[in-house]
This record gives C-alpha cells, structure tokens and sequence, in this order.
C-alpha cells in the first residue's frame, strides 16, 4: 500500500510548531481534478522552483506494508509479499 504525500504550506516565516500551527495543504497531484483552475495553480507551484516541482519533498508516496516474516524490500518504496 501506497500513501500518497500531502505537503504543509506555511502561511508566516514564522513557526514555532509546524504541526499545530500549518494548517494549508498541497494535496498530491494525482488527487488534484485537473480543472483549468487547479493546472493554473498548481504551474503557480512548479514556477516557484528551479526543477519545476510541484511538491518540494516527496511526491512518490510512502510504502507499507504488513509486518510478516515473508515480507521483502524490493527498494525504499516498494514491497514483495510471499
């Protein structure tokens, strides 16, 4: 299973807790209805960097899988389950 990454915008320079006090989201782009509105902002987004990313960190996900004795890494984002 595959979570999907949303990413916290800070709307001051100034935080103290990241986890109390952002409270706008990036939400992932496979999620986002691609409305003319929604790719506008989104480029909005991808403008503000040099590779043009739209999520600054990771935008693959994050894995999981059940904890099980046949369970096998097959890299940092992906699981074999025999």
């Amino acid at each position: 299973m595959t979570y999907l990454n949303h990413e916290g915008v800070p709307q001051s320079q100034t935080i103290g807790d990241y986890f109390r006090e952002v409270c706008l989201f990036r939400r992932h782009q496979s999620t986002v209805p691609l409305s003319d509105r929604a790719r506008s902002c989104m480029r909005f987004w991808m403008n503000r960097t040099n590779h043009a990313q739209y999520l600054l960190f990771y935008d693959n996900g994050k894995s999981s899988c059940r904890v099980a004795s046949t369970a096998v890494p097959l890299s940092q984002h992906k699981w074999k389950l025999s």
